[in-house]
């Protein structure tokens, strides 16, 4: 039976390990860079919001406020937990949930500015029953594709596809697939790379849609 001790260690030992893999890696380094400055936007963004005027009333009114501090901020850094044992999955996964609850955020700001508390909007923007899809492609579009890929690949993993076609293409079972935590091999060099476009997508649409929200909803007299 293994104990809760050996998990720390065992997990510890593969943290290092991923660490000096990427540091030999030049794809996997770069990806490991973007995890690191998605952390970094998230500590600007959290910066910014500490230091206006009236952030304790402004805090309970916009829904994208409380999308910096208590979304963005953990879930970049969970990203990048998850990347150092090994666990892509978690990765994609979470990526999607920084796509979709942005998406969410800003559009019941926006649509219901009215409103004195941001989970009402959240909760109005949701009874309307609009799809993930139409909600995201009506904030950005270009993010559509970037969600369906996550989502069909990574959280519904539909048909496994993504593993069997890795066990067919590549004749190894990615580590991923096994267990985790889990030392990363060459086997998993698309998908960390592809973890890597995906956070440089996200970053873009991150950056943009607060701007947009600064210029269209949000007021700090």
């Amino acid at each position: 039976m293994t104990e809760p001790r050996q998990i720390s260690d065992l997990t510890k030992s593969i943290m290092e390990e991923n660490e000096t893999f990427c540091q030999s890696n030049q794809t996997a380094q770069e990806t490991r860079t973007e995890i690191v400055e998605l952390m970094n936007d998230a500590i600007d963004h959290v910066q910014w919001e500490a230091k206006l005027s009236r952030r304790n009333q402004l805090f309970p009114k916009f829904a994208m406020l409380n999308y910096l501090f208590f979304v963005l901020m953990p879930i970049s850094y969970a990203i990048h937990l998850d990347f150092l044992t090994g666990n892509l999955p978690a990765c994609f996964m979470q990526l999607r949930t920084l796509l979709e609850q942005l998406a969410k955020c800003f559009l019941s700001d926006l649509k219901y500015q009215d409103l004195a508390f941001f989970q009402d909007k959240m909760v109005k923007l949701e009874a309307e029953g609009v799809s993930l899809t139409k909600t995201i492609e009506t904030v950005e579009p270009k993010a559509v594709p970037l969600w369906s890929r996550l989502s069909n690949d990574w959280v519904h993993m539909k048909y496994l596809k993504r593993t069997v076609n890795v066990v067919l293409e590549r004749g190894d079972v990615p580590g991923y697939g096994l267990v985790i935590p889990i030392a990363y091999s060459e086997t998993e060099l698309p998908e960390i790379e592809e973890l890597g476009k995906s956070i440089i997508d996200y970053r873009a649409m991150l950056a943009k849609t607060i701007e947009k929200w600064k210029a269209q909803v949000f007021r700090d007299p």
